[in-house]
């Protein structure tokens, strides 16, 4: 074998190893977040302080913004006559963590609680610790977040769960239990008096994942949230109450959190009743919330509070006992944090943030030589391997990593794709975010790779040299990403070990490593695509770079719900898939037919050109959800959309789904595709079928013994103008489990026709 080629195999395979071990990187970074421990320990007892006979009740609207907060006058009137503040939520921005820093005083990194995925309980202590030591009653009426996450010191407290889980299509059918279940809970709370009581108002929430913070759901979600709120500041005793309202998080306008996002993380926090001055206003964090009440109701201040007393929204009412209680017990549960955080990060006692400071930097110091070596061993093996060619590679090096960051971040734009926490909308989310990620990453790499070597081959140089080029433009790439990392490597770490850190940064960093994977695996196909190019006629080469490329330039987009404003210009297709999804998810599986590939079918109609709608229903979702779709085609009418370029796709289920549709929007024009979705047996027909209406496209299975022609009832309904395809597959219903050419090809041709 000649040393070039040698060379070139050689290069290759580096470039898949570092890309491999860059995904285990990434895998490592990321659990190290999902599973953290926290490292600290606060053992000190702080003393509880002057007993008041006051009771503090606990509000937390879930996905509150602080924006629609001032919208709601239910909470409106707590703030005339309380403190009015903007609270600054810690990431990651999550329900769980923020629960847990609202009972400890305590940010993830001190509690532990990093993720919704956590499931260790909080050991710290909290406020409900503290009133145990007290003898208080409690009573937690919401979430199960707070059992999980505070079992051992919720033992004596009454607790009743919200009714329904959050998921797909949970505010859709729940909100009506959501509101009643509140309602009541609110009830209790005032009738049972606790010392401490707990409400959870979670519409929001629901609402903001499914239709997003923007939506009219959520503006009435808020709405029925604030009625509860209404109630109590109509009914609590305010003379004896202390009553907190805030938020865990917010919301983006699209729905999610997570990130950084100011709409995520200033969320509204309002203190009003006994001991609160009115009328304040301020900022404040939420770790503040758990030494403020605890400073008020003369309860231990949490040990391992990093939070202050917000003494300047405090009234002592000219008691001079209390408040020097309340700035003793401060300052004492101040120094023995001091004390023992220094103890924890194995640093001199110091004030908090310059413990903080000084910890990193230690780690600083260790992290820089490791990092300035890989730094340099990567450019070392680069410089060697292109010893000679440097006037070619060097600008296709450069070149290559400029185009394939561009072209990656015109994807993700394109795509609606958010490079952050809050772009994971779902739990359920997480894997198929990472997924799109890393598939927008390779479709970015191999089309700028396929063009570096198009380009050398054009410059007639041979497939070696060719390949060669294309080489030195993945390293180029590789070298920019790993720059990126590095960076981050060094100033916090890539595994959370005692501190988050930038959650930002390291989500990014998170997602450069998974890019170097791609990016190293993807470089495996430049010999053969270069001894490809060589083989073929310049006409040839431009044709075949145009269809390595058009699929991702004319690609349209994946939406989870439908965009708060339309493309009028595009053509869209609503995909409405099988009831296996509704029982199984995503990664659904039948026994006969294997794996459902809802992603790959959502893809496949994405990349003609499509802007699709393509959302998960929940289990054993009811056929009124037709109501729904038909609301969607509405939508996009209103929106400028012409109704010839709307068509409703759906399979099986779905299929069924969208026929009822059809006889609710009542527009011939608005085209159909139904599959594998009519009775086997006419007589089976629904009694709505003579009310469908629309452009109609029937193809189903010759082998498919579970359905049977729509034909039957494109006879019954005079609206209809409908066709059909038997198709001849042989894989029964499992033919449109997979996004097969057979099927896809007359559904496109028929949406575009």
């Amino acid at each position: 074998m000649r040393p070039l080629r040698l060379k070139i195999l050689l290069l290759a395979a580096l470039l898949a190893g570092a890309g491999l071990g860059s995904g285990r990187l990434a895998s490592r970074a990321w659990v190290s977040v999902t599973e953290y421990r926290s490292p600290y320990r606060f053992t000190t007892e702080t003393p509880a302080g002057v007993e008041r006979d006051w009771r503090l009740l606990l509000v937390v609207v879930d996905g509150l913004r602080l924006d629609a907060s001032r919208r709601m006058p239910g909470l409106n009137r707590f703030r005339a006559i309380g403190a009015d503040l903007v609270a600054s939520a810690s990431v990651p921005s999550y329900s769980r963590p923020a629960r847990a820093t609202l009972m400890t005083g305590a940010p993830p990194e001190i509690h532990g609680a990093t993720t919704n995925r956590h499931r260790t309980p909080v050991t710290l202590d909290n406020l409900f610790r503290g009133l145990e030591r007290t003898q208080g009653d409690v009573v937690v009426v919401g979430s199960e977040l707070w059992r999980q996450l505070f079992g051992a010191d919720l033992e004596r407290a009454r607790f009743r769960a919200s009714p329904p889980e959050e998921g797909r299509g949970a505010f859709d059918h729940a909100l009506a239990e959501l509101a009643a279940f509140e309602w009541e809970g609110a009830g209790l709370l005032l009738e049972g008096r606790p010392r401490i009581g707990v409400l959870d108002l979670v519409g929001p929430d629901f609402a903001a994942h499914e239709h997003g913070a923007g939506s009219p759901q959520y503006a009435r979600a808020c709405a029925l949230a604030d009625r509860t709120i209404q109630r109590l500041f109509d009914a609590a005793d305010l003379w004896r109450t202390l009553v907190v309202v805030t938020a865990d998080h917010g919301h983006l306008d699209q729905g999610g959190h997570g990130g950084a996002e100011d709409e995520v993380l200033r969320v509204p926090l309002v203190l009003a009743g006994r001991g609160v001055r009115a009328p304040i206003r301020g900022a404040a964090r939420q770790t503040d919330v758990a030494p403020t009440v605890a400073a008020l109701l003369g309860l231990p201040i949490p040990a391992g509070s990093d939070g202050r007393v917000l003494e300047e929204v405090l009234d002592y009412e000219g008691d001079a006992e209390f408040e020097a209680s309340v700035t003793q017990r401060a300052a004492a549960q101040r120094a023995s944090f001091r004390r023992e955080l220094a103890a924890s990060l194995g640093v001199p006692e110091a004030d908090p943030d310059d413990a903080r400071a000084e910890r990193q930097r230690r780690d600083q110091r260790v992290r820089l030589p490791i990092g300035l070596v890989a730094g340099l061993a990567a450019v070392a093996v680069v410089t060697l391997a292109f010893r000679g060619q440097a006037g070619a590679a060097v600008p296709a090096a450069l070149g290559g990593a400029l185009l394939y960051e561009t072209a990656f971040r015109l994807l993700t734009q394109r795509g609606g794709l958010r490079l952050s926490l809050s772009g994971i909308n779902h739990e359920q989310d997480v894997r198929p975010y990472f997924e799109h990620v890393l598939g927008l990453s390779a479709a970015s790499a191999l089309a700028v790779l396929c063009l570096v070597v198009f380009a050398a081959s054009r410059r007639r140089r041979g497939a070696a040299e060719a390949a060669l080029l294309g080489l030195a433009a993945a390293c180029g790439t590789q070298l920019y990403l790993l720059l990126r990392v590095l960076v981050v490597y060094w100033a916090q770490g890539l595994s959370m070990t005692w501190t988050a850190g930038s959650m930002t940064r390291g989500f990014d960093a998170v997602l450069d490593l998974g890019r170097m994977q791609v990016l190293g695996l993807a470089a495996l196909v430049v010999p053969p695509v270069a001894w490809f190019f060589a083989r073929v006629a310049p006409r040839r080469l431009a044709a075949a770079l145009f269809l390595l490329w058009a699929p991702l330039a004319a690609g349209g987009a994946v939406h989870g719900k439908l965009p708060d404003t339309p493309d009028p210009k595009a053509r869209w297709i609503i995909y409405l898939h099988g009831r296996i999804v509704e029982l199984e998810g995503r990664a659904a599986s039948h026994p006969e037919f294997g794996r459902f590939a809802f992603d790959g079918i959502v893809e496949a109609l994405a990349g003609r050109g499509f802007e699709l709608v393509a959302a998960l229903r929940p289990a054993s979702t009811s056929f009124e959800y037709s109501a729904r779709v038909a609301g969607q085609v509405r939508k996009l009418k209103a929106a400028g959309v012409p109704s010839a370029r709307i068509t409703v796709a759906g399979f099986s289920k779905g299929g069924a789904l969208a026929r009822r549709a059809s006889a609710q929007i009542a527009d011939p024009e608005v085209r159909f595709v139904i599959l594998a979705a009519c009775p086997r047996k006419p007589e089976n027909l629904e009694p709505w079928v003579s009310k469908m209406t629309g452009r109609m496209l029937s193809l189903y299975d010759a082998s498919d013994e579970m359905v049977g022609s729509c034909q039957p009832a494109f006879d019954k309904a005079p609206g209809v103008k409908g066709e059909e395809l038997v198709l001849r597959v042989g894989q029964r219903h499992g033919t449109f489990f997979e996004p097969r050419p057979e099927w896809i090809d007359p559904l496109v041709a028929f949406a575009t026709r």
